[in-house]
């Protein structure tokens, strides 16, 4: 798809459209056409305005990067209720990913150095943990680790991929299994056992068992 294409239609009324429409539209060229082709005359186009009507809502395309940034970590972290800290950090990372994997041109966003801003689901967590014992530095220090571990399992789900897009991590694990049932696998009964006995390699369920697993070493460290 080329930039020209993105978002033909009719525009919005003059004066209609708000900041988080801008960062939606931003949001979707970088969907269709990457952060290295984000254009605000493809912006415009997607959000059905002026070109120069968009500079109301922030003053450089850099401005436009960090508000598309803050808004992709809003969506990550949702501030909803939860009866424990674990829960609420297990809910976020596996929000991670779901958001992730369905935007994976939105990833480059995450090396953005923006300036601090309110994150409420970050508030609350901090305030489970605090309740529950943690330092304020440890907790600070832990729920960080356990988002960077998320974020790190789904960047190389993202990257050990084939050329066709499919996930070489899983096919290694269908090509082991094969392997398990080959009469030359005899010298390893112990792999030869594993391997046979899982009924299917499922990469979110490695991913949910890593989180939950990191989560409850968080739970039972010294504090």
């Amino acid at each position: 798809m080329t930039d020209a294409e993105v978002g033909r239609g009719s525009r919005r009324p003059r004066g209609t459209t708000r900041q988080t429409d801008v960062v939606s539209a931003a949001l979707a060229v970088a969907d269709q056409l990457g952060l290295d082709r984000l254009t605000i005359r493809a912006v415009a186009r997607v959000a059905k305005v002026p070109t120069m009507s968009l500079y109301s809502h922030f003053s450089s395309k850099a401005e436009l990067l960090d508000l598309m940034y803050a808004e992709v970590v809003l969506r990550l972290f949702v501030d909803e209720p939860h009866a424990s800290w674990q829960e609420g950090v297990i809910a976020a990372c596996g929000r991670i990913r779901d958001v992730l994997l369905a935007h994976p041109r939105w990833v480059p966003l995450l090396s953005r150095s923006t300036p601090p801003f309110d994150v409420p689901w970050r508030e609350r967590m901090l305030e489970l943990m605090i309740a529950d014992g943690f330092p304020p530095e440890h907790a600070f220090r832990a729920l960080s680790s356990v988002v960077l571990v998320a974020e790190g399992l789904v960047l190389l789900e993202l990257s050990l991929v084939d050329p066709g897009g499919k996930s070489s991590i899983a096919e290694r694990m269908r090509r082991l299994k094969g392997w398990a049932d080959d009469p030359r696998s005899a010298g390893h009964p112990t792999t030869r056992l594993a391997a046979r006995a899982l009924p299917q390699f499922d990469l979110a369920q490695n991913f949910a068992l890593a989180v939950r697993t990191y989560v409850a070493g968080l739970a039972i460290t010294p504090r």
